[in-house]
């Protein structure tokens, strides 16, 4: 059962909106293509779960506030005692998976998703246990596009 459904990213929305008006940067329309692209790869996941899922509850796009840092998670599943959390990736390159960390086919690593895969599961451990919340997690980072694979 969904109980927090996925809304569409305000900022985006914005962003779209001022591109019909003015001639925005190189960086800017970057940026929207990453957001839809990232949007699309949510949907995608949304999908797969609404039509697999027979147990357990959802909650989409979640932003905390732990020590004064905000993090976020796409998707997050209770069921079965424990708490399952997605980093959801649309990529449209393939990746190589080695040593814990994810790299570029060339060897350059993916700075901002190795930090994220750190970072997340550590502010999130802390917000459950200031909560006195004992449950298990699992931290996934899911690709969605078929078009492209991970190597490890």
């Amino acid at each position: 059962m969904i109980i927090k459904e996925r809304k569409f990213d305000m900022e985006l929305s914005y962003l779209l909106q001022l591109s019909i008006r003015a001639q925005l940067s190189y960086e800017d329309n970057e940026e929207i293509d990453t957001r839809i692209k990232g949007i699309n790869g949510e949907r995608s996941f949304d999908a797969i779960v609404k039509q697999n899922l027979k147990y357990g509850l959802v909650l989409n796009n979640l932003r905390f506030l732990v020590n004064k840092q905000y993090f976020q998670i796409d998707a997050l599943i209770i069921m079965n005692g424990q708490i399952f959390i997605f980093e959801i990736k649309n990529m449209y390159c393939d990746v190589c998976y080695k040593d814990n960390l994810f790299y570029f086919l060339n060897g350059t690593p993916i700075d901002k998703l190795n930090e994220q895969r750190i970072r997340t599961p550590k502010l999130f451990k802390i917000l459950l246990t200031q909560n006195h919340i004992d449950l298990p997690f699992n931290y996934y980072t899911t690709f969605v596009n078929p078009d492209y694979k991970v190597y490890g």
